[in-house]
């Protein structure tokens, strides 16, 4: 006596583990697709930062230039005067010692 289907159980079996297999394969599949799309916006996000801090070295270095410029005798009197506009009251230096010395006095 043999028994009927028996051979369907092997069967079921074996398209069952195709299923599981196939399923683990896309599973992974897709697992990889998804940390290779984050190591893409990763890496994007990285090069954006080098920019950003070349940009901000630049910038970095353009100001220092300014401060040791500025430290120079004489620089500021040219900013004031060339960019501002601007004058001393009595249109020289020594007038103006003049002046508080004047108002000292008054006082």
């Amino acid at each position: 006596m043999t028994k009927q289907g028996g051979g369907r159980g092997w069967a079921r079996t074996l398209g069952l583990w195709r299923v599981c297999v196939l399923f683990l394969g896309v599973s992974v599949t897709i697992s990889y697709l998804a940390l290779k799309v984050e190591l893409a916006d990763v890496a994007r996000e990285a090069e954006r930062c080098q920019a950003r801090i070349a940009a901000l070295k630049e910038e970095r270095a353009k100001l220092n230039a300014a401060v040791v410029f500025r430290q120079k005798p004489g620089a500021i009197e040219r900013i004031a005067r060339g960019e501002l506009g601007m004058e001393y009251p009595a249109g020289r230096l020594s007038d103006i010692g003049v002046v508080s010395r004047q108002l000292e006095g008054i006082q």
